[in-house]
């Protein structure tokens, strides 16, 4: 055993030092009528029994298991369940309650290809871990434990809900546009389950073959998935009420006039004109210099130097009207080579259950699990 502090000292923190995964079961004489008597013959033959006396010179009954013992272990907690609430169970040197150990035990000793902590890109185990906490699935890619994987949006997360997180909630899109995942943080999550540090069959090689294969970048463009760019929340707050008004603006002469519905972009203008904003359409072609609006837009644009996005939404003669828009959403193409957004803009990707995703996940699980995967969801091969 060892201590980060002098053993006996006020406060010492004790650890049990790491002898690898066992169990002992600790029992008094439970009955002295025929029951016990013959659970007690059978219990002799499990795992390392020995016989104590305890302070009080009680006799004390202690089966001691390892990770090789695992369906013994099990059997002795079966013959003692009529006595459950008055064993003593520690593993790995931590007292355990009984249904915890009991489970455990089941899982690892007897649930085999039915495991449901190991992975396979089927419709039932695109999760990893125990209970399933790691979702790798091409569905609820914002799922991070908030609340029930099947709870309507918005709904608070309940007493005893689903506290497992999809795989894409560890990631982020960087400045330069491509996604990057946390290695670190995915593991401390699965890792951080009781029923993993406890489980002599945890799945731990396969996480972390599962983490070596994640690529330190990824374009969204290769999982088919596109991008929102949306205002920030500084920016929309000091637009205020011009964010969702109609504004107005003067053409230039002989400019067209745009169709309803046609994207603008408002910039500042250059040059000292009184007038200093300018609007745009899309390919650059400047189609206004005056814009009339509340001083909230021209203080954001032309003094804060924000691109606003807009549209046109009606007109007359040669004035034209217009709302701003709050996002816009960029094609695969488009996110490949927008860089990092704009001033005052925020990116944010829009998963979808596509092919792309689809492949490059189940690339994912044969990694993991050395088994050979086509791009149709089939396995073949040994998934253990």
């Amino acid at each position: 055993m060892t201590s980060s502090k002098t053993a006996g000292e006020a406060g010492a923190t004790i650890r049990w030092a790491d002898r690898g995964w066992w169990l002992s079961v600790d029992y008094p004489v439970l009955s002295t009528r025929g029951n016990f008597t013959r659970a007690l013959e059978r219990l002799r033959g499990l795992g390392a029994f020995t016989e104590l006396l305890d302070e009080e010179g009680r006799i004390v009954h202690r089966n001691l298991f390892d990770d090789a013992a695992l369906r013994d272990a099990w059997t002795s907690l079966a013959l003692l369940s009529p006595w459950k609430s008055r064993l003593e169970l520690h593993l790995k040197g931590d007292q355990i309650p009984y249904a915890l150990v009991h489970d455990i035990l089941w899982c690892a000793a007897f649930d085999g290809d039915a495991r449901a902590c190991e992975v396979r890109a089927d419709s039932e185990r695109w999760t990893i871990g125990c209970d399933r906490v790691l979702d790798l699935s091409p569905r609820d890619f914002d799922h991070d434990g908030t609340r029930p994987a099947d709870a309507p949006a918005g709904k608070k997360k309940a007493k005893g809900a689903d506290d497992r997180r999809h795989l894409m909630t560890f990631s982020e899109l960087a400045p330069d546009g491509t996604i990057r995942f946390d290695r670190h943080a995915i593991a401390d999550f699965v890792e951080a389950g009781e029923r993993f540090r406890l489980c002599p069959a945890a799945p731990r090689g396969m996480l972390d073959r599962l983490l070596a294969a994640l690529p330190p970048k990824l374009a969204p463009a290769d999982l088919g998935w596109g991008a929102v760019l949306e205002l920030d929340g500084s920016v929309r707050s000091r637009l205020g009420s011009a964010l969702t008004a109609e504004h107005e603006l003067d053409l230039l002469p002989r400019v067209e006039c745009p169709l309803l519905g046609t994207p603008l972009v408002i910039r500042k203008r250059r040059g000292k004109s009184h007038e200093r904003l300018r609007v745009e359409l899309a390919d650059g072609t400047v189609v206004s210099e005056k814009v009339i609006a509340p001083g909230a837009l021209e203080r954001v644009v032309a003094d804060d130097g924000v691109v606003l996005e807009a549209t046109v939404t009606g007109g007359f003669y040669r004035r034209m009207r217009f709302l701003l828009s709050q996002r816009s959403r960029l094609s695969p193409k488009e996110l490949a080579a927008a860089g990092r957004p704009g001033r005052g803009y925020s990116m944010r990707l829009v998963p979808e259950a596509t092919r792309d995703y689809g492949v490059f996940v189940r690339g994912l699980i044969a990694a993991a699990t050395g088994a050979t995967v086509d791009d149709e969801g089939d396995d073949e091969g040994d998934d253990r």
